[in-house]
């Protein structure tokens, strides 16, 4: 038994390209210009990436699934991550203390090189990948698919109260580096917030 009237009526369409609304409103602000939604999702990457700099952006990889229309088959834009070219495994020695303090359970890593730092490993595709998916798919002009995010880039991050949440974590790694300790966190070592000044 449910408690929802059986006679509601939605009337409201909901159109969401991300989860923040800056990057969804950067996607259909591409649509309604008449790009397709290769293009969309193009631009909402990048937004995404001045927006929601924690979770995504030109420093991270993935992988987009596409299946067009007129085509029977779908395909894969693979932009993962890779290791570097000369990457020289005994520059990250174990630590011997157990698992890495990152996302994956792998071994720890001696000041979590591996993570941490322009030493990190991986080698990011995500700007390839979207290079890759406008050659192949894509019709409107790459300026044009990034003018959202240069606009949302200089209005600067908005550090809100999630913002300043995501960002927590991250403090300890933010302090090991001056420039980013400056940027991102106070005297204090608190995350730096905007949305109340």
């Amino acid at each position: 038994m449910t408690s929802f009237s059986k006679a509601q009526v939605t009337r409201k369409t909901v159109v969401e390209t991300s989860q923040h609304r800056l990057a969804s409103e950067a996607g259909a602000k591409i649509l309604s210009g008449g790009g397709n939604a290769i293009d969309a999702a193009i631009a909402t990457s990048f937004a995404l990436g001045v927006v929601e700099p924690w979770m995504s952006g030109p420093g991270g990889g993935g992988y987009m699934v596409l299946k067009m229309a007129h085509e029977s088959q779908a395909k894969v834009v693979n932009f993962g991550m890779c290791s570097p070219k000369h990457l020289d495994p005994a520059t990250y020695p174990l630590s011997g203390s157990g698992i890495s303090s990152d996302l994956f359970p792998w071994p720890s890593v001696v000041d979590d090189r591996n993570v941490v730092g322009g030493g990190a490993v991986a080698v990011p595709g995500q700007v390839e990948g979207m290079r890759l998916a406008h050659e192949t798919y894509g019709t409107k002009c790459w300026a044009d698919l990034l003018k959202p995010s240069i606009g949302l880039a200089r209005d600067g991050l908005l550090v809100d109260w999630y913002a300043q949440l995501m960002i927590s974590p991250a403090a300890e790694a933010l302090s090991r580096f001056p420039k980013s300790k400056k940027t991102f966190l106070t005297s204090k070592g608190f995350p730096v917030g905007s949305a109340w000044t």
